[in-house]
């Protein structure tokens, strides 16, 4: 490997791993701290969290490995280096931020300050997203579990994710209140907008570079 190709690598890697530290920041800042879920993957480890009282870094590594098995299991996928480093190391990266910025989980505001807070939430999650997703790094998830569905189900990898969405906003309203559903909504279209905008953004800005 050439001394391009590594310092191409570490490049990568670092704003990957930018990317892992932001939305975990954003994660335990906005959502873990004022009690509220915000949507994708994450946002079932935060749900599983409050139900189960393990932290939303254990709960997204057990269910991480479970994918990683079922993806090698049913799929027959095999996961790269990249990936992996998402999978167990993103959660991990979740619960150290919350110890080092030593927060502690308050009441949730009004409506209004929690439609605020959520919304910075998904728009900011939407840059840490694009920072690793543009790496072509993972931090697991429904993405992942979308290659089983796909699979055994015929359903496709967005079909999936809006259904894991709307599956977590139903689960969201039953067990804490129709706000907090409300909320995840929000959260939701102001994440998707962010990503897509933000990715394009991304995408354009490397092909002027290689130009």
């Amino acid at each position: 490997m050439s001394k391009s190709d590594i310092y191409s690598e570490v490049k990568s890697f670092l704003l990957a791993l930018s990317g892992f530290v932001l939305l975990s920041i954003v994660i335990n800042l906005f959502s873990w701290q004022f009690k509220l879920v915000s949507g994708g993957f994450p946002g079932f480890g935060l749900f599983i969290s409050y139900v189960t009282k393990f932290s939303v870094g254990q709960v997204l590594l057990y269910l991480n490995i479970l994918i990683l098995v079922l993806l090698f299991t049913l799929v027959g996928k095999k996961v790269g280096i990249k990936s992996a480093v998402g999978y167990l190391g993103f959660p991990m990266i979740l619960d150290f931020t919350r110890g080092a910025m030593n927060l502690v989980q308050q009441d949730t505001p009004r409506f209004l300050t929690s439609a605020i807070y959520i919304s910075v939430q998904g728009l900011i999650a939407g840059i840490a997203v694009t920072l690793f997703f543009s790496q072509k790094y993972s931090a697991g998830g429904w993405g992942a579990l979308a290659f089983v569905a796909g699979k055994y189900f015929s359903i496709s990898g967005p079909a999936f994710l809006l259904f894991m969405d709307i599956v977590l906003t139903i689960l969201v309203s039953v067990f804490f209140s129709l706000t907090k559903g409300l909320l995840l909504a929000i959260n939701s279209i102001v994440f998707y907008n962010s990503f897509k905008y933000t990715l394009k953004y991304f995408e354009n800005r490397f092909l002027y570079d290689k130009k």
